[in-house]
């Protein structure tokens, strides 16, 4: 039988104790708390609410008093009436029993400041304080409230976490079984908890509804009583229970809670104890899309690039919707949207939804019953501006001096040819040829009017216009109004929006030809209810956009009061992102750059660059550019090399960065190297490092030093734990010269410094570092080693370094005494008081107080706390085996005056680490999908194999540097 001894810290962290007096009184009350609850129920436990009371006045023998309890927070204020009537007696101490808490603590006996009983209490911190009065004289006060008092910091607990299925899930069609299961409420019991949860399952219909908000529906798989009152953290959804409908998508969410005095209650977790949404949907049978041939891109009759695309026909009829997602090649914009409805082949992008000269990527995905993986597409590259003629034409002034045209200027035209003619015969007029973009006619006479065409004249080509028509003292846009070159709608969340669903869209640069803009816009499946917006300026706020969802919408371009031209309807998703930590990127958990990338200078305009490859990767696009200047190119290989010919930078150096894509994700971006074209003589053979060597170690960060030769070209940084094989080491690739000699020289200027961080503490580290010429790798360097400091706020209390937990043997009972020394893991005790009895297994045990000797942590001091134990075995080392043991209050009057003055620092600092502890627990919450979504190639990645890299941009682990509140040990 498994024995557990369980041993609550309560170092001045979640409880502080307060006992500096300042005068003597009769009577000393000291309290602790164990475990610090939003039930006031709880501190009728007196091994959780722990109250003391000692007669000083060694003039009584014994004293009648009546004893009162205040506590106080931030938005409430608790006070009991008198009604706990006790007798203490000189040199014995008395500790209230649950009898005693319970007169207490009644709620008769409480008096509220909000005038009503409160049975929970809101997170925050309180000062509980007792104050004794004279028995018989109630004006007595022989207690000092002000120093008998104990702080505590109620928290409330967070709600499970979510295994199985995870999040995204996709189940085979027709399985007989699904396990849920889910992380237990982190929880130090109380007597008598029992914490249950609910299961909620509910389909999310239509599939691309928000499962946050699906789940709020009463139409879920779950009615009936087999989903409450679960005890366990594992659900078997068997063929008892309603089957899953092929291609549904599900959400699920659990809940915990407790009964409280009869009632049901979920006040002790936050969100009310609900975890987060999960969801899984059912594989089912879709026919895939497959993009056929190569974009075809054809010109409308004004020279604009018509492109079209297509894919295989829909053979089985299962194809209800298809989404095609577009953006410009080689970066990282948002991916515009457009959705079309089955039956469908094809679709032609024009103008008004693509820039001119610009190359495209694009991805398509098939909808059945619900969205299958999307299929990425080929690149394809619209057509320059050509020689188009201007439009609109807008009439700037027409009055009885003159009419005035005016148009935005083609920046291929040289030249315009103006056609104005009041009969409508523009074939027997002589243009006025203008090199500006306005020209002046006569004024008009009463019923008179032009007929006007404006041909550009682009070298020796020629842009016809269209005839316009200009009539007495007509102003504005003359003809019809035309739309701009395209823009993908920009989103984003205002700073400080008004509405918590507002954001900021954005769809031209300034663009003076139009008057106003009228955005259209509404949820993808809410048509009947648009919202419309109209602005002076191509910028406005829309309002209840929610994220990730789909969103349809269309602008009209007012070019006067009457005239306009209105875009096609398209689609944008707002999707968020962490700005203090983006983890590893949305869409790149499986896909990751070449760890080691080299170079090597062929002559003055060229080079050769070379990579490791990477597995599972389709194609690696390379992107360099000059130093300084944001002009770059790409190339795309589905090989591990490149040869690069147009390096004709008049600089000569140049800098790059690689990144693959697998299937339709892209990985992020390599790190970034530099180049050098002055350097030809690189690719010679290369020396190792001259000296490498440890030069500084901290508990989470080794900083590695080696000698600078001007000559190399990169570096590679190769290390791993002294457990691990090297073929599971990390790799640092280096290929960034200029960042190196800026900012890891020596001063001295003969030795780089880097620093590796986020390392484990106290964990034996191994390094090589490699030096590159070119393409050519030098010999590794022999290996240095370091180990990280241990972290000092990491107890270890299984170490053994303190007592022999091996020997089963009882302690001889006459070494049981006051005085005599035991040990606790690496914690020692002083026993005052003790009592023997023997246990249900036959063993004596012992019960009693004593005086714990602890490490403050974080500090090399120790402090002394009064200590209870219970039914404790101890074997012949002196070694407790098992046992409760509840660690209290310390002893301050044995407190030296700087040791006190830390005490007091620490508790600020535990007071504002609870301040944030929520927001960090929302952190890690908010990485929990991250880190599933991304576990099994993820960690293959950061954590060693076939490879392996480190970027900054796909860190895969979290700084959290706070103290821990409380320290649960568990001896078997």
């Amino acid at each position: 039988m498994k024995r557990f001894l369980n041993i609550l810290l309560v170092i001045l962290l979640f409880c502080n104790i307060n006992s500096f007096a300042q005068q003597q009184y009769p009577v000393k009350v000291e309290a602790s708390v164990s475990m610090p609850s939003v039930f006031l129920s709880d501190y009728i436990n007196p091994y959780n609410l722990r109250v003391k009371i000692t007669l000083r006045d060694l003039q009584h023998r014994e004293y009648k008093l009546k004893l009162k309890v205040i506590i106080t927070g931030k938005n409430l204020n608790i006070t009991s009436g008198t009604a706990l009537e006790l007798t203490v007696r000189s040199g014995e101490v008395y500790f209230l029993d649950e009898t005693d808490l319970e007169i207490l603590f009644a709620p008769t006996n409480l008096i509220f400041s909000t005038g009503s009983y409160v049975s929970a209490l809101e997170e925050g911190p309180y000062v509980i304080s007792f104050e004794a009065v004279d028995a018989i004289n109630t004006t007595v006060v022989v207690s000092n409230y002000k120093t008998d008092f104990v702080q505590c910091v109620v928290m409330q607990l967070q709600p499970p976490m979510l295994s199985l299925p995870t999040n995204g899930t996709i189940l085979n069609e027709g399985i007989v079984s699904t396990m849920f299961s889910w992380s237990p409420v982190l929880v130090i019991s109380v007597p008598g908890q029992e914490i249950k949860y609910k299961l909620k399952i509910v389909e999310v219909v239509p599939v691309e509804r928000n499962p946050d908000e699906a789940i709020l529906s009463n139409v879920t798989y779950s009615n009936s009583d087999a989903f409450k009152d679960l005890a366990f953290t594992t659900f078997n959804y068997d063929n008892t229970f309603s089957a899953f409908e092929v291609g549904g998508v599900y959400a699920w969410q659990v809940q915990a809670y407790e009964i409280i005095n009869g009632t049901e209650t979920s006040a002790r977790f936050k969100n009310d104890g609900k975890s987060e949404v999960f969801t899984f949907k059912v594989k089912e049978k879709c026919d895939p899309i497959i993009p056929l041939a190569v974009p075809k891109i054809e010109y409308d009759a004004n020279n604009k690039p018509l492109v079209t695309i297509d894919w295989n026909d829909d053979i089985s009829f299962t194809h209800t919707e298809y989404e095609i997602k577009y953006r410009p090649y080689g970066t990282f914009d948002q991916w515009a949207v457009i959705r079309l409805n089955a039956p469908k082949d094809d679709y032609t992008f024009d103008i008004t939804q693509l820039s001119e000269n610009v190359t495209y990527e694009y991805t398509i995905s098939v909808k059945c019953s619900n969205w299958q993986d999307e299929v990425y597409g080929e690149t394809f590259k619209t057509g320059t501006q050509g020689c188009s003629a201007p439009l609109p034409i807008r009439i700037a002034v027409n009055n009885s001096e003159k009419v005035e045209l005016t148009w935005s200027q083609n920046s291929l035209a040289q030249t315009y040819s103006v056609y104005a003619s009041k009969t409508g015969n523009l074939e027997s007029v002589t243009p006025t040829v203008v090199t500006g973009n306005s020209t002046v006619l006569a004024p008009l006479l009463q019923d008179e009017s032009y007929t006007v065409r404006i041909d550009a004249q682009c070298g020796s080509e020629t842009g016809k216009g269209v005839p316009i028509t200009v009539n007495v003292g007509q102003t504005g846009t003359a003809g019809s109004c035309v739309l701009p070159k395209y823009r993908p709608l920009s989103v984003s969340r205002p700073v400080s929006p008004v509405h918590a669903l507002d954001i900021s869209a954005v769809w031209l640069e300034t663009n003076t030809i139009y008057e106003k803009y009228v955005i259209k816009y509404w949820h993808k499946d809410s048509i009947t209810s648009a919202r419309t917006v109209t602005v002076t300026q191509p910028t406005a706020i829309l309002s209840y956009i929610k994220d990730n969802e789909l969103y349809a919408y269309e602008i009209s371009y007012y070019c006067d009061a009457k005239t306009y031209v209105t875009s096609k309807v398209s689609m944008f998703r707002y999707e968020p992102s962490s700005e203090l930590d983006p983890g590893i990127i949305p869409g790149t958990a499986n896909c990751f750059p070449p760890a080691e990338i080299s170079t090597e200078v062929r002559d003055a305009t060229s080079a050769n660059f070379e990579w490791k490859k990477v597995s599972q990767a389709n194609e690696y696009q390379l992107f360099y550019w000059p130093l300084d200047k944001q002009e770059f190119k790409t190339f795309t290989t589905t090989s591990d090399n490149a040869k690069i010919k147009d390096l004709l930078d008049p600089s000569k150096k140049y800098e790059y960065y690689i990144r693959c894509r697998c299937g339709s994700e892209y990985s992020v971006f390599s790190e970034i190297g530099s180049l050098d074209l002055n350097n030809l003589t690189t690719n010679e053979a290369c020396d190792s490092i001259n000296t490498v060597k440890i030069k500084a170690v901290t508990g989470s960060e080794i900083q590695l030093e080696w000698t600078y030769e001007a000559d190399r070209t990169g570096y590679t940084i190769y290390y791993k734990e002294d457990s691990q094989d090297w073929s599971k080491m990390y790799t640092l690739d280096l290929k960034n010269m200029k960042d190196l000699t800026q900012n890891h020289l020596s001063e001295d200027n003969t030795m780089f410094e880097y620093t590796i961080d986020q390392l484990n503490s106290g964990v034996l580290y191994q390094f090589k570092v490699v030096a590159w010429c070119g393409t050519e790798k030098a010999q590794a360097n022999t290996t240095v080693s370091a180990t990280t400091v241990a972290n000092p706020n990491r107890g270890n209390c299984e170490s053994g370094k303190s007592c022999d937990r091996s020997s089963t043997v009882p302690v001889d009972e006459s070494l049981m005494v006051e005085g005599t020394e035991i040990y606790i893991a690496d914690y020692s005790m002083k026993l005052e008081t003790v009592t023997s009895s023997i246990n249900a297994e036959g063993k004596k045990v012992y019960s009693g107080t004593a005086a714990a000797k602890a490490p403050f942590i974080g500090y090399s001091e120790h402090i002394v706390m009064n200590t209870d134990f219970k039914n404790m075995f101890v074997n012949d080392s002196l070694c407790v085996l098992s046992g409760d043991i509840v660690l209290g209050e310390i002893r301050t009057n044995i407190v030296n005056e700087d040791l006190r003055n830390k005490i007091k620092d620490f508790v600020t600092d535990v007071q504002d680490v609870i301040a944030v502890a929520s927001d960090i627990n929302k952190q890690i919450q908010d990485g929990i999908d991250q880190a599933q979504d991304a576990t099994g190639k993820a960690l293959d990645y950061f954590q060693g194999g076939n490879d392996v890299g480190k970027v900054k941009t796909g860190n895969y682990r979290r700084k959290l540097l706070f103290r821990a509140m409380f320290l649960r040990v568990q001896f078997r």
